[in-house]
């Protein structure tokens, strides 16, 4: 009885979950996230990836990026960079938050472990489409907005 009750609860919590299943196409999964937050709301947080825009992170969404195992750079603006090795299997967490500058907030990106990405990124909404840079860094099973 018990282990019913506990393979109800795993079964219920996959569901629940919005987290990308490990799949075979050698690219690794990074979510990319930023809390909806009134400070810092009109902040335009772009991300990078090896100098290359990749998306707008909004506030309140997140998106699914799927890049090849080794190191990349990633970026919000000048200040803040994350350089990670990435390794086939893993999920990666990257979160945005919006610090205070002189004229203007800026993104500040955080890697932050599966255990506490995992559950933020659930309560979050998918980026739209129009914020993606570059669609081809976007993984397969990302379901955009309608």
């Amino acid at each position: 009885m018990l282990s019913r009750i506990v393979v109800a609860l795993v079964l219920a919590t996959l569901a629940r979950a919005q987290v990308a299943p490990l799949t075979d196409d050698g690219k690794v999964r990074i979510f990319v996230y930023r809390y909806s937050q009134f400070t810092g709301q009109p902040v335009r947080a772009i991300i990078t990836c090896d100098d290359k825009d990749v998306a707008e992170v909004r506030a309140g969404r997140y998106v699914v990026l799927a890049f090849s195992p080794g190191k990349h750079q990633f970026r919000s603006g000048k200040q803040s960079r994350i350089v990670l090795d990435l390794k086939q299997g893993e999920r990666y967490y990257i979160r945005v938050d919006i610090t205070t500058g002189f004229m203007m907030g800026r993104g500040r990106l955080s890697l932050v472990p599966a255990e506490q990405g995992e559950p933020e990124v659930d309560q979050l909404k998918p980026l739209e489409k129009y914020a993606v840079k570059q669609q081809g860094a976007v993984a397969p099973e990302f379901k955009f907005p309608k």
